[in-house]
């Protein structure tokens, strides 16, 4: 599985929104629906905060299933 990107980029001003915000949206909704397993319904009916926290959770599991997977094969690779 891959790490979701945020859907903010760090130009966005405060004061304004992205001209890129509904594409930046919209990917974040699908990657949700692909990686994190939500359907559409439940993210459209999502407040932003849960949908973030949801993302960040998946990140922290994808991050420590790839230094398991890392650690496997360096113990692997020093038996042989």
């Amino acid at each position: 599985m891959a790490l979701l990107i945020p859907f903010l980029n760090s130009t966005l001003l405060f004061s304004s929104i992205s001209p890129d915000f509904k594409k930046y949206l919209w990917d974040e909704l699908w990657n949700c629906e692909k990686f994190v397993g939500l359907d559409y319904k439940t993210l459209k009916h999502m407040p932003t905060y849960l949908r973030k926290i949801h993302i960040h959770k998946h990140n922290e599991y994808i991050s420590e299933q790839n230094e398991k997977a890392r650690q496997r094969s360096l113990k692997n690779k020093n038996k042989k």
